[in-house]
C-alpha cells in the first residue's frame, strides 16, 4: 500500500481520541479513557514509524499529499495537505512517541 494514503491518519487518530474522550468520557470511566488515549497515540506512532521506514528505504527527499484545494481563484490556488520532509518526520516521531 502506498504510504501517501495513510499519512493523513497520523493526526486524525489523536483527534478521534479527543472526541471520544470528550463526549463519551463520563460513560466509559477512567480505565476506558486511558485505553482510548494511549491506543490512538500508539496507532499514530505506528503509522509514523511505517512512514519513516518507507521514507528512508525509498531514499525520498519529501512526501507531499494534497488533501483538497482550500482557496481556488483563477490561476491562484492554496492547497490543504501534508508535506513530510526529514525534519517534520523526526518531529512526528518525537511527538507521537513522547
Amino acid at each position: 500500500m502506498e504510504i501517501e494514503r495513510l499519512i493523513w491518519l497520523i493526526p486524525v487518530f489523536p483527534l478521534l481520541g479527543f472526541v471520544i474522550n470528550r463526549f463519551l468520557g463520563g460513560k466509559i470511566k477512567d480505565k476506558g479513557v486511558s485505553i482510548v488515549g494511549v491506543s490512538v497515540i500508539g496507532i499514530s506512532f505506528l503509522l509514523s514509524v511505517i512512514t519513516a521506514i518507507d521514507f528512508i528505504s525509498k531514499g525520498r527527499e519529501s512526501i507531499g499529499v494534497k488533501l483538497f484545494g482550500w482557496i481556488v481563484l483563477n490561476e491562484f490556488s492554496v492547497d490543504m495537505g501534508f508535506l513530510i520532509d526529514p525534519l517534520s518526520l523526526v518531529m512526528i516521531l518525537i511527538v507521537t512517541f513522547d
